[in-house]
């Protein structure tokens, strides 16, 4: 899987899953949980049983997470997440730092398994409007580089929000 510049992939590969914890079971739980008082919650929202959130965490910083629904691959698999910082044209604005992560790590509730991502990231300066979205790609197994395994893996991309600066 190709990601144009600017996306941001972040990609975990999993022996077994073994990491648990007590998180709460609501969006509004995990955004507050991860959640920083000094920054301003842009957005939240879940899809598909999946939570995201965006905080605006500076003049040119963004909070970004996601909690990914990781339960149907319970054996080693891999993933990747592409974070895309967008202005009103669909030109990426994300800037060309690495983002600062804050948590990444799986999380066990119930009988579910998810895998949690927290960063920041930075974006250019002088564009009125931001959109955010994320892509994603599972895998049931290591590396999904082969034409083979990327028939089973699932895609998807999210239109996480829009944001007016």
């Amino acid at each position: 899987m190709t990601f144009r510049a600017g996306a941001l992939v972040v990609s975990l590969v999993l022996a077994a899953c073994q990491s648990s914890g007590r998180p709460g079971h609501s969006l509004d739980h995990w955004v507050a949980a991860n959640s920083v008082t000094e920054e301003s919650l842009v957005c939240k929202r879940e899809a598909n049983g999946e939570y995201f959130f965006v905080a605006r965490a500076g003049d040119d910083k963004l909070r970004l997470g996601s909690r990914l629904n990781m339960s149907a691959y319970r054996e080693t698999h891999s993933f990747t997440l592409g974070w895309r910082l967008m202005n009103g044209r669909g030109e990426y604005v994300t800037a060309k730092v690495r983002p600062i992560v804050v948590k990444n790590d799986y999380v066990k509730v119930g009988d579910k398994v998810y895998a949690d991502d927290v960063q920041y990231q930075r974006f250019r300066t002088g564009t009125n409007n931001l959109i955010v979205e994320l892509e994603v790609e599972k895998c049931p197994y290591r590396s999904c580089d082969s034409q083979d395994r990327q028939a089973v893996a699932k895609k998807y991309r999210l239109r996480i929000c829009s944001i007016s600066l």
